[in-house]
């Protein structure tokens, strides 16, 4: 499928795939989304245009023959970020021609009437996003960057320089790919979840301004990036930590199964994850007995216990604690919901 657009518009790109392919596009408040049909491959295309002049384009699918979208517009473009999660993307923004890998970002504007091509691959395990952020929007914000960030988005956004290439290491583009999948996990509808991808598409954003700054930071102030194996066993180490909470590993137990030394495992942990490995079970434990009691389940105790609460008492404090109610009152408030 080739898709040519004489503008900048992720909603353009659904509906012109929904025209070729000849298939329904739905709507539901700011978001088109493309279940793709079989002659296509399998999975969907989603856009998003929201109120402040910020578009999102995610693409999860397995393509059954290669796909090109070139936007090129008679005006100069908004500033793009373009981000795999998985697979291989190859983009060329006037003369200059890249190779997006997993985990990699390019940020990236480009003068009127220069296309911006993206090729997607057939049979490739694709997860994409790219982001429009229109630039007088934050034009006027560049002096609250750090001066080297400021100068290099500046640049980006004059047309002197056309890119900005981040490196797929380190905790950034985990960070990311997370981001990415708390948008297509979200099951909400309507305004609340196109506020929930609109705010997490911001993130996203911010994400990539703090990795500027963390380039541009003096060296006696970055962190030690971790290598590619260090990443992998720690990723390792979070799965095995929240994958049964109820008999959720000690941390010696956890070194020994991600084959990760005690200490690096909690140094690597608290890098990564931005929390330690106890702070993190904590959060994880709280998010699923939320999830527990908007379910359905409205037994304190028996969710205690299922989250990996020995005490129930204990259980209430740090829900109350995260959240600023304690779960008896938070079920009231569910069954007054229920009964209204």
């Amino acid at each position: 499928m080739k898709v040519v657009l004489k503008s900048n518009n992720t909603v353009l790109v659904a509906q012109a795939a929904a025209e070729r392919f000849k298939t329904e596009l739905t709507e539901d408040c700011l978001e088109w989304k493309l279940a793709l049909p079989a002659q296509a491959g399998e999975g969907d295309l989603r856009a998003y245009e929201f109120e402040n002049s910020i578009q999102l384009l995610l693409l999860q699918a397995r393509l059954a023959d290669d796909w090109q979208i070139q936007f090129q517009a008679p005006e100069p473009s908004p500033l793009f970020l373009l981000f795999s999660v998985r697979g291989k993307k190859e983009c060329q923004l006037d003369s200059d021609h890249y190779e997006i890998n997993p985990l990699q970002t390019v940020v990236a504007a480009n003068p009127a009437n220069v296309p911006l091509t993206l090729n997607f691959k057939a049979g490739e395990d694709t997860l994409f996003l790219l982001l429009f952020i229109v630039r007088k929007t934050f034009k006027r914000y560049l002096h609250c960057l750090p001066e080297d960030v400021a100068a290099e988005l500046r640049a980006i956004f004059s047309g002197a320089s056309s890119s900005k290439f981040f490196q797929k290491n380190g905790e950034f583009g985990l960070a990311g790919a997370s981001l990415v999948q708390d948008m297509l996990d979200d099951k909400r509808k309507g305004l609340v979840r196109s506020k929930y991808i609109e705010a997490k598409a911001l993130e996203f954003f911010s994400l990539q301004l703090r990795r500027w700054e963390a380039e541009a930071s003096p060296p006696s102030e970055k962190k030690a990036a971790l290598r590619p194996e260090d990443t992998e066993k720690l990723m390792l180490a979070r799965n095995l930590l929240i994958q049964d909470l109820q008999n959720a590993p000690t941390i010696d137990e956890l070194a020994h199964q991600a084959g990760v030394n005690r200490q690096k495992l909690k140094q690597g942990f608290k890098q990564l994850f931005s929390q330690t490995i106890n702070e993190y079970l904590r959060n994880e434990r709280l998010k699923v007995a939320r999830q527990y009691l908007l379910g359905g389940k409205r037994n304190v105790g028996e969710i205690a216990t299922l989250v990996g609460y020995d005490n129930a008492g204990y259980f209430a404090r740090r829900f109350r604690e995260k959240y600023g109610i304690l779960p008896s009152e938070f079920i009231s408030a569910l069954e007054e919901a229920d009964e209204g």
